[in-house]
């Protein structure tokens, strides 16, 4: 896969993630996402220039919304909020389909199996 770089402002989304244990930041980007919906396994750097490894989901959600997005969960980052913030996102490798669900306990497995795949990856 050739790799898709975004950059965009972190902006607050559903929180759904967070409720499960599993924060992301929801980047607002300006025009199309040159990339099919899906998890991906993603290099975010922040303003600090720190470097994180991601789950990036891109396109959908696994609950219910209809709304596009792109949000990432970021792996061994230890900061609550990260609002305003500008990011750099690399989509470096395709993880999974998004799959609609309405069981968490399904949705939790399925989010830690990529989590999973997604650390093998790096």
């Amino acid at each position: 896969m050739e790799p898709v770089i975004v950059s965009g402002s972190v902006v607050k989304g559903l929180q759904h993630g967070r409720t499960l244990g599993y924060p992301t930041i929801n980047i607002a980007y300006e025009g199309a996402l040159m990339a099919r919906p899906g998890v991906y396994a993603a290099r975010v750097r922040v303003d600090s220039g720190d470097e994180f490894q991601g789950a990036a989901i891109v396109g959908g959600d696994f609950v219910v919304s209809d709304c596009p997005k792109f949000e990432v969960h970021l792996l061994e980052d230890t900061k609550a909020e990260r609002y305003g913030e500008m990011v750099i996102v690399e989509l470096v490798a395709f993880a999974s389909e998004i799959v609609r669900m309405s069981d968490m306990d399904a949705l939790k497995e399925k989010i830690e199996n990529d989590i999973v795949l997604i650390r093998k990856m790096f």
